[in-house]
Parts: structure tokens; C-alpha cells; sequence
């Protein structure tokens, strides 16, 4: 009998995707980013950008093991539990995006919400990295952010 092992370090967005998860590919190739904005009012995208400085909440899978423990098959319960391994966040070029939290989102199985905050500086590519340390894993895909990439997305509201 074989056995299937998983790696609890996978990090993957929820992005857009499409029936039979055919990626939806908005962005060079990049699935677009299932982000909220700041206040929770309402999905980032192309015509409603992130705006520099703003913090905006993700959604991802495979961040790995948390504090304090959840079981694997019940909602997470409030205090929100925090990943036990750093999560680092960039756009291309190397532009820092800061996370105020990772961890699971309560109420949910199996899901986790990051606040990631905006950098102020400007930003060409608008492709999020994102990963944990020593996986081989990196996630991937397409943020809008106001101002980026002259002419691809709006430059102000």
C-alpha cells in the first residue's frame, strides 16, 4: 500500500479561477488575485485597483501548520490562529509588500487570510510573490495596483 504525503508548505492564492479550474489568465499568464479591499466592501480588479498604502485581505491555502492548533476539519475559531512559519510578499522587481497577518480565517476550513499592505512606492509589474521559508513553492499572480504599469491600469481615481 502506498501513502500520499502532502506538503503542509504549498502556498497557493485563490485567484480566478475558471469551470474545471481552467485559469482565468488576466495578466500576462497570471491569474488575477482574489483580493478584498481595506474596508471589505468590495473585490479588487482592474477598474477598482489597490491603492498604494492600502492594506488588503487574500485568501490562500498551503501556509502550513498554526498556533494555536485547529483541527483540519472544523472552522477555525477566533482568536484567528497565526502561521508558524513567516510568510514574504513582493512584486516584481523586488518591491517588499508588508504582511500585518497571516493565518487561518475563522471561520472557515483549511483557509488563510492575509493583510498585506500596499508598498507607497511605485510599482511597475503588478505580479505578487509570495512564499514561506524553505519551500519550494512560490505563489504567484496578478494584484492590480493603482499606477502600475503606465497604461495598463488607472492612474488615479
Amino acid at each position: 500500500m502506498s501513502e500520499l504525503i502532502l506538503n503542509p508548505l504549498a502556498p497557493r492564492f485563490w485567484t480566478g479561477l475558471g469551470l474545471y479550474g481552467i485559469f482565468v489568465q488576466p495578466f500576462r499568464g497570471y491569474p488575477l488575485v482574489k483580493a478584498i479591499h481595506q474596508g471589505f466592501e468590495r473585490q479588487v480588479t482592474a477598474d477598482d485597483p489597490a491603492r498604494p498604502g492600502e492594506v488588503v485581505h487574500l485568501y490562500m491555502s498551503g501556509l502550513g501548520p498554526v498556533t494555536p492548533v485547529q483541527s483540519d476539519y472544523a472552522p477555525a475559531t477566533a482568536p484567528p490562529p497565526t502561521i508558524n512559519t513567516p510568510l514574504t510578499c513582493h512584486f516584481l522587481g523586488d518591491i517588499p509588500a508588508r504582511v500585518l497577518f497571516a493565518g487561518l480565517s475563522v471561520g472557515l476550513v483549511g483557509i488563510y487570510q492575509v493583510e498585506l499592505e500596499i508598498p507607497r512606492t511605485r510599482i511597475g509589474e503588478p505580479v505578487l510573490i509570495c512564499a514561506v521559508p524553505f519551500g519550494a513553492v512560490l505563489a504567484s499572480a496578478y494584484l492590480p495596483v493603482e499606477g502600475g504599469l503606465e497604461g495598463f491600469l488607472p492612474a488615479s481615481r
